[in-house]
């Protein structure tokens, strides 16, 4: 046997170990202890450092909702639980989102995709480049389009929407009012419910509707409060209050002055060119014209 050291049974181990021949066969020397000590205080260090591991990974908010720290690109800056913010962009709020470059988005679930796109309320996007959008749910989806006011919609290029609920999603169009809507390409909808939904048609006033290409309505709704300002025919023009105009290049001037027949024009209030009476003209109020 080694006059040092020896093959000794430790019990706290259940295996031999080489000990020193003073050290006590049945683990209860002072080595014997020591070693117990340091193997507890490792096991004690695992077991708290376990512990920190898992209240990380499950670290949630007073609802219970897992927390997200926010997500940087270079040069951005990003405020609020799991807000992401690319490069050189700016998101705040809940959930904001500002990916386009040099974007800013500020609002919870706001949402800026563009390059130099702005979306700024509660649930606002802003996707199309050089994009705006500011108002509660309000959609700046066209490239360079803007909306502005709660759920204002421009989808078209270059659009502007501007008012609650307004919609401009024609190219080049413009919507100006509550509820008002521009859906043709170059169309302009001003007024409260107003409608332009050809190319280039022009509608004013409210509840004035300019559904034939590049006709034009000025006007409003009617005593009745059932018959606005239409102009249906294609280049046709209605002016005045319930006026209408359906014929292709008709014109209706005055107050309820109706133009049906194509290049027909009805000239005063409750004036009548119907349908039949090509390029005829009523003259007059509640005059009217039914033949060529």
């Amino acid at each position: 046997m080694n006059k040092i050291y020896s093959k000794v049974w430790n019990k706290s181990l259940g295996m031999l170990v080489v000990a020193s021949e003073l050290a006590s066969a049945s683990g209860k020397g002072g080595a014997s202890k020591r070693l117990r000590a340091s193997v507890a205080a490792a096991g004690l260090a695992l077991a708290l450092g376990a512990g920190q591991v898992s209240a990380a990974q499950f670290e949630a908010d007073p609802a219970g909702n897992p927390v997200v720290a926010p997500v940087v690109g270079m040069g951005g800056t990003a405020g609020g639980q799991s807000a992401e913010a690319g490069d050189f962009a700016t998101a705040i709020g809940y959930e904001a989102q500002a990916t386009g470059i040099y974007s800013l988005a500020m609002g919870t679930n706001a949402q800026s995709l563009g390059m130099l796109a702005v979306a700024v309320g509660n649930g606002s996007q802003a996707g199309g480049a050089a994009s705006m959008a500011l108002g509660a749910a309000s959609d700046a989806s066209g490239s360079v389009a803007t909306a502005i006011g709660n759920d204002s919609k421009a989808t078209g290029a270059l659009a502007i929407a501007v008012g609650p609920s307004s919609r401009a999603t024609g190219d080049l169009s413009l919507a100006l009012g509550v509820n008002s809507e521009a859906s043709g390409t170059g169309s302009m909808a001003l007024g409260l419910g107003a409608q332009a939904s050809s190319a280039n048609s022009l509608a004013v006033g409210g509840y004035s509707v300019a559904s034939g290409g590049e006709s034009v309505a000025l006007g409003g709704i009617g005593e009745n409060g059932t018959v606005a300002t239409q102009a249906t025919g294609l280049r046709s023009t209605a002016l005045g209050t319930a006026s209408q105009s359906s014929g292709q290049q008709a014109a209706a001037v005055g107050y309820m002055a109706q133009a049906d027949s194509y290049n027909g024009i009805a000239l005063g209030s409750g004036s009548h060119v119907e349908s039949g009476a090509y390029e005829a003209v009523a003259l007059g109020s509640n005059s009217i014209a039914d033949r060529d």
